[in-house]
């Protein structure tokens, strides 16, 4: 009976996250709630540097929301996003490029399928038994930043393996930068969170003002105080 109702809830949260992404779509807004944006907002407005440096993995309306945000502001930056999803890249980069973008943020594909067709992946058992990276492009998305040769400012998990993301954003992580992890509410990301020296949750609203809802919150982390 409790899988039966996480399912049928799980469902219900998906329908109406879809409908919510499309409203946020035709505003040109990310797929986060407000207090979501100012924070990471905030955020990218705080480093005080000739160059910032940001990775993301899972790119989307937010990565041009973001890129937009900073060029209104006058702050110089270099943007890396990873994504699983050719489909989707192809979507993102055609924004990016007809807001001349392109040359500000580069998107690095590493396609596999998407993970409500891994198998025993369902709204009742979300993180299954052998659920983690098994295929080479599932393991090179997690690993191909390091290979950069960056150290970012900010890294903005928000896809696929964000335990396995987390770990890896250690390593690669400027000794005063700050690690976002947005969906922070669920449970199953929390396992690599106290290997960061500092790591606080902002409760971030919730994402539906009607029907089923979902109250969010986001984690920031990093190897430095930032008071």
């Amino acid at each position: 009976m409790k899988n039966i109702k996480k399912r049928f809830f799980g469902y219900c949260r998906a329908i109406c996250c879809y409908f919510y992404s499309l409203v946020q779509s035709l505003r040109g807004l990310p797929a986060m709630t407000p207090i979501e944006v100012k924070i990471i907002k905030d955020v990218l407005s705080s480093f005080k540097k000739e160059k910032i440096r940001i990775l993301e993995w899972g790119g989307g309306r937010s990565t041009l929301y973001f890129a937009k945000y900073l060029r209104s502001l006058g702050i110089d930056f270099e943007w890396c996003s990873i994504e699983n999803s050719k489909q989707w890249r192809d979507v993102v980069q055609e924004k990016l490029d007809k807001n001349n973008l392109g040359d500000k943020v580069k998107l690095f594909l590493f396609e596999f399928i998407p993970f409500w067709m891994k198998p025993g992946w369902d709204f009742g058992n979300p993180n299954p038994k052998g659920f983690g990276p098994q295929e080479k492009n599932e393991k090179d998305y997690i690993s191909y930043p390091s290979s950069l040769g960056i150290k970012f400012d900010i890294i903005i998990v928000d896809a696929r393996f964000r335990r396995r993301c987390l770990i890896e954003a250690q390593k690669i992580l400027a000794p005063e930068g700050i690690v976002i992890l947005h969906d922070a509410q669920k449970e199953h990301y929390h396992s690599p969170l106290n290997s960061y020296k500092f790591g606080k949750f902002f409760d971030s609203g919730y994402l539906y003002s009607h029907g089923v809802r979902s109250r969010n919150k986001i984690w920031i982390g990093s190897k430095e105080d930032h008071k």
